[in-house]
């Protein structure tokens, strides 16, 4: 069933070409008492401009933080910063007040971004005249519009006309009736500046018009800037380029926890408001996607580095043109795209670990010659003879009834059952990006690309694993296993991104998005300790291979149409393939069972070999419709509807085998407790394999595979309405049809359908009431549905790489309906400044959870399964926070801080019957806090900056018991970061990262006893990216 994916390395052709840099642009407007301040002079890096008659001076720009000084005849007019993202404009309109300090109001903005993102930004006015390039005459009744938007104006008798929109860059078509029609590019509406423009058009039929010059007049209003957050039709939380790259954040999962009410499982698995994966949809630009995971609902956004992310949204509250199990919040992966400026940037980054690098430690003995790459090339892999004969695992060696044959079958296996030591050499990252636009007529074409590798190596140390049971009535636990572990980790990361984009004309946008993920896990633990009541000493061995890898083709599409009414049409088609390849997972164990001496000694009971494989392709495709539907004086609304279907299938399978002592026991015992003792490749060596040793034996249980197949149709109708300026309402419903089926089998071999078919309505409704320029409160109710996924519903079980159990789905599991409902209030001081409190509540219908099922009264050894509760609810409040702080009248040292937290409360009823001892408890995987703290440093004028991080989540349920145990409960981390950059010159940045830098410890408990914990270390890294 594995496949080999080839992936699109097109990229590679770019560093062929030798594109020229192409900066963004810094436009400053200056405006004295009486109008526009011609001779300032504008300072920024470096470079300088004066500004014109007009008022206005131009500078390129490239990514970073910068002071601006402003200074005329010697004297320094004023001072600020102004932080850029890579492919920004910045748009500056200065008053000057006499001796007072001026007025400053900045703006910076991707010029490509889309109407709706910049709706609700600071506004800007273009105003002009049209005339007859024959005569000269005014024109009146000719139309002035921009393409994919409601802003139009038709030039009055004088030929005058004027716009008023929100500021960015804009592309006009200018026609009119008996005159021939001319488009105008790149016309740029500052914030705050009345823009005059004139153009000409010629007689129909004598070729087109031209632009003259253009000129600005003084018309300054206060500052009212708003962030996108603001601008969102519902509850948002936006971690956007620039904070990807000052917080270090390495990829999606990192970045991601920075958000309010989100906490991270396992470095990779996103919780939003204390939901976990059932509860929450990820997206990769607008498109579902499957899951590389085998125990998770949602794809691990460890996958995706932050290199090819353009930004991250976190949308908490529902809206219908989201998927419909969004009841926690939709996570939104916003890959970069054609780049504004042509740009070749190669990175190389070193690191290590306290704990690790440089040492001597246990690993793998398998040793592939492309495991640099993270490709096993078949070291690993079921022997074909295995495969062949037992049909991966579906026959048993023994219905072939042929001594021989089971005899070959038994020795085919590698011989790689004893660790090896290992120097884990320092982490080493490579990147290199690039991006080129081209420019065609009236068309406009762009590329970008990316190649990403990390070879790094982390540890679980000192670590510590006990189980427990129950004691008997008085609720004491009593101690079966006590163990210590130390676990390495050798991790190879591949990824590459190719994306292309073409703009036909004013109306027409295509974009081709290729991206390959690729991460390969080479674990190797060693445990020891006291097993059981007995007290028998044991030491095992695990060894555990894992390539995740992730593949996703989409082709999207954006279309205009003016003489329609206007109607925008959006419309994408993504092909995903998520693939997860385990093999040859091997478990060895020493004690001191068969022992007469206490050596430790090989028992073949606890030895296994265990072969995963698993398939998960997605079909995702989408049609959405928007069109101006009212515009009056008090009221304006658009209507949105769509439709969209996703196709979901997977196959998983796995095959399991160890061998058993068919011989005289007694020669077993002399086998074993040889002098020296020896080890399972000896054990297990050739000669002691036939039909009176040991022999093969398949452990493979007909529920180990089983498929799945999901299809989702939906339909969805909204409008978007502003009410009297003071009022932003949305509202709609999305009906949702779902059908899942499972296959699998019991421990019988008969056939085990599983499954659900069901239609769900979901209404939504969010309101924003403007309370003034800068203030605002929003409200929101919605109906989302969690519907369990294909593992928790097959009647098949797989292994847990965390604790080492069993999880098992039940194919009773049901869905579950969420009623949710928000409240926030936003307060935007300034462009830097914020402050938002809000608060939420969810009302959940059999909310399902992960449970206990005990097995011998042991947390450890009892299989992990599913089940709803009867219901459930969550209500929390959130806070978040920045303040920027000027440290000196320059603007050349400033101090940020950024802040924001949450307390949940979750409760959930459990059924009549269950067989817990309570009635209700906390919702299994709910967080009851988060904590997300960022001081920074910033001194421009040396280019440094300085960041310390800080995130904390609190206490949740790791899976909930249902029998006389505790449930197992994950303790809080205080997780210290710090990371610093420096900026030698535009092309040159270094950075440095320290992560974990308390070497906080990572610990799970079970009635307040130590359950499983260990420490990952502190790891330090140093890079630099060179931008040509």
């Amino acid at each position: 069933m594995r496949r080999q994916t080839t992936a699109l390395w097109g990229f590679l052709a770019m560093t062929a070409l030798s594109p020229g840099v192409q900066a963004s642009e810094l436009l400053v407007y200056v405006f004295g008492e009486s109008g526009p301040a011609q001779g300032v002079t504008v300072e920024l890096n470096g470079t300088e401009a004066t500004t014109d008659a007009s008022g206005r001076a131009e500078l390129d720009l490239s990514q970073g933080s910068y002071r601006v000084l402003l200074t005329r005849g010697g004297n320094e007019l004023g001072a600020f910063r102004l932080d850029s993202g890579q492919n920004q404009n910045a748009d500056v309109a200065v008053r000057l007040q006499g001796e007072s300090d001026p007025e400053i109001s900045v703006e910076t903005y991707d010029p490509r971004e889309s109407f709706s993102e910049r709706a609700g930004e600071p506004q800007g006015v273009l105003a002009g005249q049209i005339r007859s390039r024959e005569t000269g005459a005014a024109l009146s009744d000719a139309r002035i519009s921009v393409p994919g938007s409601d802003y139009a104006a038709t030039t009055d008798p004088n030929g005058n006309f004027e716009l008023q929109m929100p500021r960015g860059v804009y592309e006009l078509a200018i026609t009119h009736p008996e005159y021939s029609n001319i488009t105008a590019d790149a016309v740029r509406v500052v914030a705050n500046v009345t823009t005059n423009v004139g153009y000409e058009l010629s007689a129909a039929g004598a070729g087109g018009g031209q632009l003259e010059e253009v000129t600005a007049v003084a018309s300054y209003q206060p500052d009212t800037v708003s962030e996108q957050e603001r601008t969102s039709e519902s509850v948002l939380d936006v971690i956007g380029s620039e904070q990807l790259a000052r917080f270090g954040d390495s990829n999606a999962a990192e970045a991601t926890r920075r958000s309010v009410g989100v906490n991270v499982a396992e470095g990779k698995f996103v919780f939003v408001r204390g939901l976990g994966g059932r509860y929450t949809t990820t997206t990769l630009n607008g498109s579902s996607m499957p899951s590389t995971d085998p125990s998770r609902r949602t794809t691990p956004l460890d996958l995706f580095p932050s290199g090819v992310l353009d930004q991250v949204e976190v949308r908490k509250s529902f809206t219908p043109d989201m998927p419909g199990d969004s009841s926690a919040g939709n996570v939104q992966l916003q890959t970069r795209s054609s780049p504004e400026e042509d740009f070749l940037e190669l990175s190389l980054g070193l690191g290590g670990n306290t704990r690790i690098t440089g040492d001597s430690v246990i690993s793998d003995p398998s040793d592939g010659d492309t495991d640099l790459l993270g490709y096993d090339d078949g070291t690993r892999k079921l022997p074909g003879l295995v495969n062949g004969l037992t049909a991966f695992g579906r026959v048993s060696p023994e219905e072939y009834d042929n001594p021989q044959i089971t005899e070959l079958l038994g020795q085919s296996f590698e011989r790689n059952l004893e660790a090896q030591q290992t120097t884990a050499n320092p982490d080493v990252s490579l990147g290199l990006s690039g991006g080129q636009e081209i420019s065609r007529g009236n068309n406009l074409y762009g590329i970008y690309g990316s190649l990403s590798y990390d070879n790094s190596w982390s540890i679980k140390d000192e670590g510590v694993e006990n189980t427990f049971a129950a004691g008997g009535g008085d609720g004491q636990l009593s101690t079966r296993n006590q163990f210590d572990f130390t676990e390495t980790e050798h991790n190879v990361d591949l990824g590459g991104m190719l994306a292309l984009g073409a703009e036909l004309g004013l109306d027409h946008e295509l974009d081709v998005t290729t991206l390959f993920s690729r991460k390969t896990q080479t674990q190797t633990r060693q445990t020891t300790g006291i097993s059981g009541e007995n007290g028998e000493r044991l030491r095992d061995l695990e060894f555990n291979y894992e390539e995740r890898q992730f593949l996703s083709q989409q082709l999207a599409g954006e279309h205009f149409f003016q003489d329609y009414n206007e109607l925008l049409v959006e419309w994408q088609y993504t092909y995903s393939l998520a693939e997860r390849y385990a093999p040859d997972r091997r478990t060895i164990r020493y004690d001191t069972l068969k022992s007469n001496d206490e050596r430790l000694v090989f028992n073949d009971s606890g030895f296994s070999r265990r072969y995963d494989d698993l398939t998960d392709e997605n079909h995702d495709a989408s049609l959405d419709f928007t069109l101006p539907a009212y515009s009056g004086t008090n009221v304006m609304a658009d209507l949105k509807s769509g439709l969209s279907m996703t196709r979901r299938s997977r196959e998983s399978e796995t095959a399991r085998f160890s061998y058993d002592w068919r011989g005289d026991r007694q020669d077993e015992l002399e086998l074993i407790r040889q002098e020296p003792t020896p080890g399972a490749n000896d054990v297990l060596g050739d000669s002691n394999i036939d039909e009176d040793q040991f022999v093969l034996q398949n452990l493979t249980a007909p529920s180990d595979r089983y498929d799945g197949d999901l299809d989702i149709n939906a339909a969805y109708l909204m409008t978007d309405m502003d009410l009297y300026d003071r009022f932003r309402l949305v509202t709609g419903a999305r009906v949702e049809t779902a059908e899942q089926s499972v296959d699998t089998f019991d421990s019988d071999g008969e056939a085990v359908n599983t499954g659900f078919d069901e239609t769900d309505v979901l209404p939504s409704a969010n309101l924003t009431w403007f309370m003034t320029p800068a203030m605002q409160l929003r409200v929101g109710y919605s109906q989302t549905i969690a519907r369990p996924d294909f593992k928790e519903m097959a009647n098949a079980s797989f292994f847990d790489p965390v604790f080492g159990f069993t999880v098992r789905g039940n194919p009773d599991v049901e869905s579950s309906e969420v009623n949710n409902f928000d409240v926030r209030w936003e307060w935007y001081l300034s462009q830097n400044d914020t402050l938002t409190v809000g608060a939420f509540y969810k009302d959940l219908s059999q909310p399902i959870e992960r449970i206990i099922v005990p097995s011998g009264g042991s947390a450890l050894q009892g299989t992990r399964s599913f089940a709803n509760a009867q219901d459930g609810e969550i209500q929390g409040i959130e806070v978040d926070f920045r303040k920027e702080f000027q440290l000196d009248e320059g603007f050349s040292q400033t101090l940020f801080v950024q802040a924001n937290g949450s307390l949940i409360d979750s409760e959930v009823t459990l059924p009549e019957r269950s067989s817990e001892n309570r009635s209700s408890r906390a919702l299994q995987g709910q967080a009851e806090s988060t904590l997300n703290l960022a001081l920074g440093y910033d001194h421009l004028d040396s280019g440094q900056e300085v960041t310390l991080l800080f995130n904390r989540n609190g206490e949740s349920i790791e899976d909930a018991s249902r029998g006389d145990l505790p449930s197992v409960i994950e303790e809080p981390v205080n997780q210290v970061d710090v990371t610093y950059k420096k900026t030698f010159t535009p092309s040159l940045t270094l950075q440095a990262k320290v992560e974990n830098l308390l070497d906080a410890e990572k610990e799970f408990t079970q009635g307040g006893n130590t359950f499983f914990k260990y420490k990952p270390g502190m790891s330090l890294s140093v890079g630099a990216d060179w931008r040509f």
